[in-house]
């Protein structure tokens, strides 16, 4: 399959700071989803480019740990492979607003699921929960 037939991905964060998560509230929807965005794999490193996604788009640094959770949705744009990893803050740092968002917040997750939750966003958290909860050991 050549390049210019693959899916887009779109790689996402989960971060989860004293049982909050961090989510983002897309402009042109509304949705909230886990921040991070479309990246192009081969041409960068998955953890780097998040990495960067998610300090530009919500002024947090984060350290990329493993895959979490892997899927395909459908968007308005047409279908997207989604690829969620845990992460971990690097510091506290004020949260901060990109083009992309028009609100970050730290969000319960026991308040979850919202009703405007982006597809695959809860999937991948509760992914992320139940792999820190299993000892972190590797996905299978």
């Amino acid at each position: 399959m050549t390049a210019r037939h693959r899916m887009p991905t779109q790689l996402t964060a989960v971060v989860v700071r004293n049982g909050k998560v961090l989510l983002a509230r897309r402009v042109h929807d509304q949705q909230w989803e886990l921040p991070g965005g479309t990246a192009d794999l081969d041409a960068t490193d998955g953890a780097v480019e998040l990495s960067r996604l998610v300090r530009a788009s919500t002024g947090q640094a984060v350290v990329v740990g493993p895959e979490v959770y892997d899927t395909q949705v459908t968007t308005d744009d047409g279908p997207v492979q989604l690829i969620a990893f845990g992460c971990h803050l690097e510091g506290r740092l004020p949260l901060q607003i990109s083009e992309r968002y028009r609100q970050v917040a730290w969000l319960p997750v026991d308040e979850l699921p919202l009703p405007n939750l982006a597809a695959g966003s809860e999937d991948a958290l509760r992914a992320w929960l139940a792999h820190r909860e299993s000892g972190g050991a590797a996905p299978s």
